[in-house]
């Protein structure tokens, strides 16, 4: 009986050891996370774009890993929701190449347990759609500086949306033009901060067909500099009609042209003369007289230039006795000064003699 006993307590608990193992792997397997749901990209739609976003749904509390043509390509942050679904959306970290292409994602919990392998969503990487071409940044009367017209071109039939500082701007439709290429020119919302900007555009079709980023465009934003009253004021000043500079001219050009005219004078008397000497005998009486004139007007000239020596003359007699005038005076004044020396000095010496008669006395 008692070995009995021992069999039935061995066998129970090999049963109860087996069994806790059956319901906790029974368990663990009914308590998996469910696989996530693929919502994008959309296999119908026309993709452009080289990194599509792969969007879906999943379990709160769980990670999205994702794997792209049976690769691993990266995988979400833990996601969580009140409602106890979360949505996610995903990026590749690669450019992906023109043409097909498969992706699948598993969710993990906190955990570690992963789910089971979602369905798998095909789509077509389609040539990038062209992208836009940014020209300028253009303040004008319409705008202000905080706000420039950023300007550019595009494929008719495209919504451009605009990127500043790495941010999303705006989004418009352009308006076509005959030529099949549409020029645009975008004002942003906010205004700008002043410095330096970057942006650049992207182009979508109706399709929703998305382009590749355009060339960045680099503007700086800078507030207008006021003129000043200063300048305004010497601008002004340089139109003035009182110049003395312009009305000073033409004084001194008088003064330039007048002593000329001596010279003048005798050279035209010298061709009288000789043409007097040349004349007919017939003539005489009134060359004569001409000539008399003539000798008149000469000693007259003589005379003048005879005048302005002597005033040159008198003009440097008188400075000459200026100077001396001046040699005479600064002797003068040395003379006194010496005196005025020699006098102190002597009296210095009297006040010396007399200061000392007094002790001579007290000692004998």
């Amino acid at each position: 009986m008692l070995r009995l006993g021992k069999h039935i307590f061995i066998l129970a608990v090999f049963f109860a050891i087996t069994g806790f193992v059956f319901v906790n792997s029974a368990g663990a397997a009914g308590v998996l996370p469910p696989a996530p749901t693929l919502l994008g990209p959309d296999g119908k739609a026309a993709i452009g774009a080289v990194k599509p976003k792969i969007t879906g749904l999943t379990t709160s509390g769980t990670a999205v890993y994702v794997y792209i043509d049976g690769v691993f390509n990266g995988r979400t942050d833990i996601l969580t929701h009140d409602s106890g679904t979360a949505d996610f959306a995903y990026e590749p970290f690669l450019n992906l190449s023109v043409g097909a292409h498969a992706v699948w994602t598993v969710a993990k919990d906190r955990s570690g347990t992963k789910s089971e392998v979602s369905d798998v969503l095909r789509f077509t990487v389609e040539p990038p759609y062209p992208a836009p071409t940014l020209i300028k940044a253009v303040v004008n009367k319409s705008t202000s500086y905080e706000k420039p017209y950023i300007s550019g071109l595009a494929k008719n039939n495209s919504r451009i949306k605009i990127y500043i500082d790495k941010k999303f701007s705006g989004e418009f439709k352009v308006k076509n033009d005959d030529s099949g290429v549409a020029n645009f020119a975008y004002l942003p919302f906010l205004p700008l901060k002043e410095g330096r900007h970057a942006v650049y555009g992207v182009a979508v079709s109706d399709k929703g067909k998305e382009s590749a980023w355009s060339d960045i465009l680099y503007f700086t934003v800078k507030r207008p500099l006021k003129p000043s009253i200063s300048l305004v004021a010497a601008s002004e000043a340089e139109f003035t009609e009182e110049d003395p500079i312009k009305t000073e001219a033409p004084e001194i050009k008088e003064e330039a042209s007048a002593p000329p005219e001596p010279e003048i004078k005798k050279i035209i008397y010298k061709e009288e003369i000789n043409n007097s000497e040349n004349a007919p005998a017939t003539t005489t009486a009134t060359s004569a007289t001409g000539t008399d004139d003539v000798d008149q007007l000469i000693n007259q000239t003589q005379a003048d230039d005879n005048n302005i020596s002597g005033s040159v003359n008198e003009n440097n007699e008188r400075q000459g006795k200026l100077k001396l005038n001046l040699v005479i005076f600064i002797l003068f004044l040395l003379a006194v000064i010496s005196w005025i020396f020699w006098v102190n000095r002597e009296l210095i010496k009297e006040k010396r003699a007399s200061a000392d008669k007094p002790e001579d006395k007290n000692d004998q």
